[in-house]
């Protein structure tokens, strides 16, 4: 998993997950507090799966496990 980093006004971050070169969602903090958590989890590698991305469409992550090898 990956997570990059946007500006998003003046004083927040967004967080951008992708897996397998595939976007997974957007993380998009209301407040400094949220951002702070958001990435406490991502810096810790909690997991993320079932965080709702705050972007409008309802989008959830769902993280994918890892598989075998191809």
């Amino acid at each position: 998993m990956r997570v990059r980093t946007h500006k998003y006004d003046e004083t927040l971050y967004a967080f951008e997950i992708t897996q397998y070169k595939q976007c997974l969602g957007t993380l998009i903090p209301n407040s400094i507090g949220d951002m702070k958590r958001m990435k406490y989890v991502l810096d810790n590698d909690l997991p993320i799966d079932g965080f709702e991305c705050n972007d409008g469409f309802g989008t959830v992550i769902h993280v994918k496990k890892k598989g075998p090898p191809n």
